[in-house]
């Protein structure tokens, strides 16, 4: 069993990772209020990228490929972690290969993100020259799924949490 006070430390870990993701998005990463790529849960196109890195210029594609980049790279597993861990304390009761089951939405999302950030930084290291359609749609798909996936991890969640209270 995994104790609260784990799953209390996993949150504030990332929490605090996920505060300085957006500091750094907020003052160097929104111009004119415009989204970084990951956060567009509704996707994007090759035009909106092209505008949106334009906007950006080097020193914002800088921020976002560096700072953003490497903080984005521990993120997912921290987040995915702490998902997971939630799911199996809120699913103790559940026979052990239906937890294991229920832990595919987390890992997902996991994967989906990571395959995101290894795009999106593809797209900011060709930022100057003709962006690649596929790739910039391949992008946008990863970054709907990796919503898709967290929005159904965190379902799963409150889920089991109501069904324990009913039950």
């Amino acid at each position: 069993m995994i104790p609260p006070w784990v799953i209390a430390l996993l949150a504030l870990g990332t929490a605090a990772l996920f505060a300085a993701m957006g500091a750094i998005s907020w003052v160097h990463l929104m111009p004119d209020g415009a989204l970084i790529l990951d956060a567009r849960w509704t996707g994007y196109t090759a035009s909106d990228v092209a505008t949106y890195f334009m906007a950006l210029g080097p020193l914002g594609i800088s921020k976002y490929a560096g700072p953003l980049h490497v903080l984005d790279t521990v993120f997912p597993a921290m987040l995915a972690i702490t998902l997971a861990a939630c799911v199996l304390r809120a699913s103790r009761p559940w026979r052990q290969w239906t937890r294991l089951l229920l832990l595919v939405a987390p890992a997902g999302y996991a994967v989906i993100d990571y395959g995101e950030n290894a795009l999106v930084a593809e797209l900011l290291r060709n930022w100057q020259g003709p962006l690649d359609p596929a790739t910039v749609m391949l992008a946008s798909r990863f970054t709907v799924t990796k919503y898709v996936l967290l929005g159904a991890t965190v379902a799963i969640w409150l889920g089991l949490m109501l069904g324990r209270r009913k039950g």
